[in-house]
């Protein structure tokens, strides 16, 4: 039977919370578990509830787990705010007051230290006698990883591979990471690994901004602008340490609609370019993004979700921007949209997305949201380049009359021979007002209607190149259907319903636009009901669905509190649903 641990990790920001999941996770993947992990905090740089969730086993795991097995408080506001998520054998580390306080406040110890389930641990005092409080974190993780069954060695290594260039400080981490390994050891703990004797990792970890940035690079992307924005400015951060190795080129822009005309720029002299915001951001870029769509010319977008217009809620999650980005901007154009569902879909994603944007000279806007981006993820495929970068570009070899070149000659599938400026005797001529086939403004009526036609032509084909949605037990009666990142905690629910004889299987889509209505009709044609599962409140998904295939949900199940699904609250809701059609 698979052994399956949730690890909390919270105190406030600024005590370290990520440092203590991050060494975490890297043991207990050199040893060989699986685990994914979620980072959970405030857009306060200091004070409010920070905490990582790391999820353990040694089965693969692609979703969060709702109750918690074992969590480490290092304040006491984390135990209130955690208690009642706590598995019924779950065992709590509370850091108890400081030494020097005990006698001269009269501190009392709070209520839960008298409960059985809740050890204090003096996190940092014991980092204190180590050498500073600044490495409870350290204590932490080693009284952590000692309940679950770690051995001190990987932990040491983890530590030395940290702290190998100051050796003071990977001494002192070691005695305090030993210190909080000895301070439990004697502690039960029912949900101890028995570690892996091979101590060999089962993948790569990764985080959802890594495999973006990794993608854009996979794909050839020279140049990427932006202006920071969470949850998307990790992107931007992973692509500029290629700077040194590779000829990409990372710029910080005044702003949004700088960023987005940055790149229609460089695209348009033949580079391949890419941006990443969020929706606040992409809203800056309407303007930019019709730009591109009226000259034609292929940008990459990633949109890198967050809930609430304006600011909202700047570290959470969200699924609201999928009809904006699709209708973004004045008028009609086609665009791409896509939505991974996945970090190793995210890498393909990226290059596609590259290749169709210019193939088609359309943008391409890829959704994301801050739990894909944010998250620690394991992969365990290799991510490899492609042996060939298709480039969609005519030059006067291919020309029977370079002097005769017209940038937006009507075709019949709408595309267009892409010359480049400055790079042989055709001349490229383009405006963003409406113009003729060689590119000079007009405002006759013939030509306007050829142009809007000419644009349009463009879908048939686009709609060929997008894929219906992945089917897990798509044959069954009833069906969830939800789009980009909730896929781990779908599927994980559909398991669990089907371990209780519930017929039920999934739908999941990650091209969205342009709509793969027939595929999409075609997998909802048997089934007695659909059920939607969104991170928006009106699902957007379910709306979408019924406008291009007919086919209306029986029910939506929305959330909208910026965080992520677990796939106990979807089956919950989901045998809600289900009793009510019964």
């Amino acid at each position: 039977m698979s052994k399956d641990v949730t690890v909390t990790i919270g105190g406030e920001a600024g005590q370290g919370i990520q440092t203590v999941g991050d060494i975490i996770a890297r043991v207990c993947h050199n040893a060989g578990l699986y685990l994914m992990a979620v980072n959970d905090f405030e857009s306060r740089i200091r004070g409010g509830h920070s905490f990582m969730q790391i999820r353990i086993s040694d089965t693969p795991v692609f979703a969060p787990c709702q109750k918690i097995d074992l969590l480490i408080a290092l304040n006491t506001d984390t135990w209130d705010l955690h208690k009642n998520e706590m598995a019924a054998t779950g065992l709590v580390l509370l850091d108890s007051p400081a030494k020097e306080k005990k006698d001269e406040s009269k501190e009392k110890l709070p209520e839960q230290a008298q409960e059985k389930n809740v050890v204090q641990v003096g996190f940092s005092d014991l980092a204190k006698d180590a050498g500073g409080k600044i490495m409870t974190n350290t204590v932490a993780a080693g009284a952590c990883l000692t309940l679950l069954g770690a051995p001190f060695s990987l932990f040491e290594q983890i530590l030395t591979q940290k702290f190998k260039e100051k050796e003071k400080v990977l001494e002192n981490n070691i005695t305090a990471g030993r210190s909080g390994f000895d301070a439990v050891k004697n502690t039960e703990f029912p949900q101890k690994f028995n570690w892996p004797s091979d101590g060999a990792s089962k993948g790569k970890l990764v985080t959802g901004v890594q495999v973006l940035a990794l993608g854009a690079l996979a794909a050839d992307c020279r140049l990427a602008a932006f202006y920071p924005m969470s949850p998307a400015t990790g992107i931007m951060i992973h692509l500029a340490e290629f700077m040194d190795q590779l000829p990409v080129l990372v710029e910080q822009a005044e702003d949004e609609i700088s960023a987005i005309n940055m790149i229609i720029g460089a695209s348009f002299a033949g580079v391949r370019a890419l941006t990443a915001t969020s929706g606040g951001g992409f809203s800056l870029m309407a303007e930019g993004l019709g730009l591109a769509g009226i000259t034609e010319t292929p940008v990459v977008i990633i949109n890198s979700q967050r809930p609430g217009p304006a600011t909202g809620l700047p570290t959470r999650t969200g699924q609201g921007d999928l009809l904006f980005v699709i209708h973004a901007s004045q008028d009609e154009f086609p665009r791409f949209v896509f939505a991974p569902r996945s970090v190793n879909q995210a890498f393909d994603t990226m290059i596609r997305a590259f290749h169709l944007s210019e193939k088609y000279q359309v943008p391409a806007i890829i959704l994301t949201d801050q739990y894909f981006n944010d998250s620690l993820w394991m992969t365990t495929r290799e991510m490899t380049v492609p042996e060939e970068i298709e480039r969609f570009v005519t030059t006067d070899a291919d020309m029977s009359s370079p002097s005769e070149y017209k940038r937006f000659k009507v075709t019949e599938s709408g595309v267009s021979p892409r010359a480049l400026p400055c790079k042989g005797r055709a001349l490229v001529g383009v405006t963003a007002n409406e113009h003729d086939e060689a590119g000079h403004m007009s405002e006759k009526i013939a030509n306007r209607n050829n142009m809007v036609e000419k644009r349009l032509a463009k879908i048939q084909g686009m709609a060929e190149e997008m894929k219906g949605p992945d089917r897990y037990h798509g044959e069954s009666e009833f069906l969830v259907a939800g789009w980009g990142s909730t896929d781990g905690a779908i599927r994980e629910a559909v398991d669990q319903l089907r371990s209780e004889n519930v017929n039920i299987g999934a739908l999941h889509f990650s091209d969205l636009w342009p709509f793969p209505r027939k595929k999409a009709a075609d997998a909802l044609s048997d089934c007695k009901h659909f059920i939607t599962v969104e991170h928006n409140a009106s699902s957007q998904l379910g709306l979408l669905i019924r406008q291009q295939t007919g086919h209306s949900f029986y029910k939506a199940i929305c959330k909208y509190d910026g965080r992520p699904f677990t796939p106990d609250w979807i089956a919950k809701h989901v045998t809600s649903v289900l009793e009510e059609i019964s």
